[in-house]
């Protein structure tokens, strides 16, 4: 028996970035998931640049129920983002941060406090995909 049930996942918001993501730092929970959405972006979006990061322990405390403004300072956020915001090279300055794991919309509000970068949470994207 085939149910025609539509199956919403972020792979659609990856493969159909919006326009003015040209730069996009890709913060997931480990190497492989970053290389994965890489891979996906790069294989749908011929114009965009990436750059790929993977830290466990985000999640790790996430699932400890560590607020997110206890994350953000711990794991320095503001040196990270001090970091992407600041290349130099103009052809590689990141404009987008992509949140590339399920949990991460946990700390979104809290980065966007320290941020001027746009950040791509699929999982919105996901939920507009319901209405």
């Amino acid at each position: 028996k085939t149910l025609d049930i539509e199956i919403i996942t972020p792979l659609e918001t990856y493969k159909n970035l919006p326009t003015h993501c040209k730069n996009i730092a890709i913060l997931c929970a480990n190497g492989v998931s970053s290389y994965n959405i890489d891979n996906i972006i790069l294989k749908n979006n011929t114009n965009i640049n990436t750059m790929s990061i993977g830290n466990m322990s985000i999640v790790q405390m996430i699932e400890k129920k560590i607020s997110p403004t206890q994350i953000i300072e711990d794991l320095n956020f503001k040196g990270f983002i001090d970091y992407l915001e600041n290349i130099k090279i103009n052809e590689y300055k990141i404009d987008t941060l992509l949140l590339g794991c399920t949990h991460f919309p946990y700390i979104k509000d809290e980065l966007q406090k320290i941020t001027k970068l746009y950040i791509l949470d699929p999982s919105s994207n996901m939920i507009d995909n319901l209405k």
